[in-house]
């Protein structure tokens, strides 16, 4: 459960940052990040871009987007690039 949180927290923080640097008004690109718990314990990240106003782009997986179970709180994570 621990785990999760830690994982939720985590999105929730980037989401609050993407949504802050950008939203619908302007020409940017609208994206939001995902999160999933695994089995075993790690949680796994992608991105997706918004393809239209009717849904949502495939979802973007970097090599490097998997959150161990046993993180350390407090430390700021970092994917892969995509």
């Amino acid at each position: 459960m621990r785990r999760l949180l830690i994982g939720a927290a985590l999105l929730a923080g980037v989401i609050g940052g993407v949504l802050a640097l950008s939203g619908p008004a302007n020409d940017e690109p609208e994206v939001r990040l995902l999160a999933r718990p695994l089995e075993d314990g790690r949680v796994e990240v992608g991105l997706q871009q918004r393809a239209d106003a009717a849904g949502w782009g495939e979802i973007a997986l970097p090599d490097a987007r998997f959150l161990r179970p046993d993180a350390a709180t407090g430390k700021w994570r970092t994917s892969s690039p995509l």
